[in-house]
């Protein structure tokens, strides 16, 4: 057998396409023919190599496969090939939020002349108590509910009769005792639509309403316009006869200076801007 030089020494690609070829010859990978079957070892035979300029001898020896017991080279690298077809991966499951729930509206909200309703609750004090003043009772005042109604208003829209019971109106809305009127907001809703409608009706008999677009001048430079909120908030407060005898001093040439006579220009003012709709309350 030639001798090898160390260039011609056996590389890692050169062991693996060796062992193929032994398989390939049915022999095992990592042997040479010749060698013992599954020694798994590779003979170098003797070769001469120069060293320093020198010509030296090297006895032939045998080395270990580090390929032994596997494939080699580029089928090393190739996994078997499974016959079985690989599941198809599923898609992300995408989150589908829940349609929302419309929020119900609140009591007042789909009741005509609304922002009137939220701004007379607002000058009442009753709008941040709990559940938005309904509950709300003033027993100086013998106020009830979210607009603090007093006997007098719940006469007026026809809820109480003259001994102070509560009429048919009230009873077909499921209203039978003061407890009962203030745990249902629904039917101070509607109370206080009847108790608009008789402010409205007393406002225009007693000559009131037909000021709407006018003014109250309180001095040169401060007037206040006159709408129908500011009226209707007014009467809310002090009541259709006290509103009446404001205009009626304004009228005389005087500015009233009674705490009543205040008070109905503090509301005719505030509620100047409120949109009001008479025709639907």
């Amino acid at each position: 057998m030639a001798a090898l030089s160390p260039q011609a020494l056996p590389t890692r690609d050169a062991l693996a396409e060796f062992a193929r070829r032994q398989r390939a010859d049915g022999g095992r990978p990592g042997t040479r023919a010749g060698d013992s079957g599954g020694s798994c070892t590779i003979t170098v035979s003797p070769y001469t190599r120069q060293r320093d300029g020198k010509s030296e001898q090297v006895s032939g020896y045998q080395r270990s496969n580090p390929n032994c017991g596997a494939d080699v080279g580029y089928e090393a690298s190739v996994r078997p090939v499974s016959s079985r077809v690989p599941e198809r991966a599923s898609a992300p499951t995408r989150f589908v939020a829940p349609p929302l729930t419309p929020t119900p509206p609140r009591a007042w909200e789909d009741q005509p002349n609304a922002a009137f309703r939220a701004a007379i609750a607002e000058r009442e004090r009753s709008a941040q108590r709990p559940d938005h003043g309904y509950g709300d009772r003033r027993e100086d005042w013998g106020a009830l509910g979210r607009y603090q109604f007093r006997n007098s208003g719940l006469r007026g829209a026809g809820w109480l009769d003259a001994e102070g019971r509560w009429t048919s109106r009230a009873l077909a809305a499921g209203v039978s005792s003061r407890e009962s009127f203030l745990a249902n907001p629904r039917a101070q809703e509607q109370a206080f639509t009847d108790y608009l409608a008789d402010n409205e009706r007393q406002l225009r008999a007693l000559s009131v309403w037909q000021r709407i677009a006018s003014e109250v001048r309180v001095s040169n430079t401060d007037r206040v316009p006159v709408t129908a909120a500011g009226l209707m908030a007014a009467a809310h407060g002090q009541g259709p006869g006290a509103v009446r005898t404001f205009f009626r001093e304004l009228d005389g040439g005087s500015l009233p200076q009674s705490g009543a006579g205040r008070a109905v220009l503090s509301r005719v003012r505030a509620f100047s801007s409120v949109p009001y709709d008479s025709s639907s309350r």
